[in-house]
């Protein structure tokens, strides 16, 4: 009786640990179906229902108590961007009040998106336009102040270079194979001697472990072309399918045709854009 009761308690008690993870599964997974929806709204320059999907995705999220909210940051930064595409559809539209009001919501001071994006060319002589594209320029000259002192620090860095389309594909079909057998070892095998002695422990088990959990096995994957935002030009893009979720990975490949940078999910507006043509 004794045993039995002790049983029964370590159920109760694992009860509520295992809900919890239920729940932080299915939000990730709610907050990427609704970022889809979002793409294939933007895709078609569809206004009203971005917003629904967007007013549905910030709304469970604010609902989320501050403690849990932290656990979010990747759906915290997918919001922003979010409200970045949101402001270009509402410039798009000639509706510069919302267009402002959301551009100011996403934070998004890349200096260059603001200035090369040309969703964004009916709100270009606004005040409020010109206030947050001076703060953007701010920002960018205080980065490239710091590359420029990191470049004088003596430390040798070798950027990677932009490699042929049929490079990067070969990579990604050796790494699609490696993850969908679970092997983290092969996996991690695959990275530049140039990571050093961080290269044995940049893709563990329990990495892949959770990508699994999170993403399920790779279906397929599609070259999209090279990310701008890269100082370099070499970082490649792919839209990546996966069971439980569709996503942009980045990855770079040194003159060994090894991996050199390597994003699982990377997102930025230019990218959503690509990614919402492909949806």
């Amino acid at each position: 009786m004794t045993k039995l009761i002790i049983a029964i308690i370590f159920l109760l008690i694992g009860i509520p640990a295992v809900s919890k993870a239920q729940e932080e599964d299915a939000f990730k997974e709610f907050a990427n179906a609704e970022k889809i929806q979002m793409l294939k709204a933007y895709a078609k320059k569809d206004a009203t229902l971005f917003q629904k999907h967007l007013e549905q995705l910030t709304s469970k999220y604010e609902r989320l108590n501050a403690t849990d909210q932290q656990k979010y940051v990747w759906e915290q930064w997918m919001i922003k961007e979010e409200y970045y595409l949101m402001a270009d559809l509402y410039a798009l539209a000639g509706e510069k009040e919302k267009a402002i009001r959301y551009l100011e919501k996403s934070e998004n001071y890349d200096y260059m998106d603001l200035t090369t994006d040309h969703d964004l060319d009916n709100i270009r002589k606004d005040e409020r336009f010109n206030k947050f594209l001076d703060s953007a320029k701010i920002k960018e000259s205080k980065m490239q102040a710091y590359r420029q002192n990191a470049d004088k620090s003596g430390v040798k860095y070798e950027p990677p270079a932009a490699m042929p389309v049929s490079v990067y594909v070969q990579v990604m079909r050796q790494f699609k194979v490696y993850y969908n057998a679970h092997n983290a070892e092969e996996i991690d095998n695959m990275f530049s001697d140039t990571w050093g002695d961080r290269k044995k422990s940049l893709y563990t088990t329990k990495v892949l472990d959770e990508q699994m959990k999170q993403y399920g096995k790779l279906i397929s994957f599609k070259y999209m072309g090279q990310d701008e935002g890269d100082r370099y030009q070499a970082i490649a893009l792919f839209k990546m399918v996966f069971e439980k979720s569709v996503h942009v990975m980045g990855i770079s490949i040194h003159k060994d045709h090894k991996l050199g940078t390597f994003r699982p999910e990377t997102s930025s507006p230019y990218i959503d854009k690509l990614l919402a043509k492909e949806l």
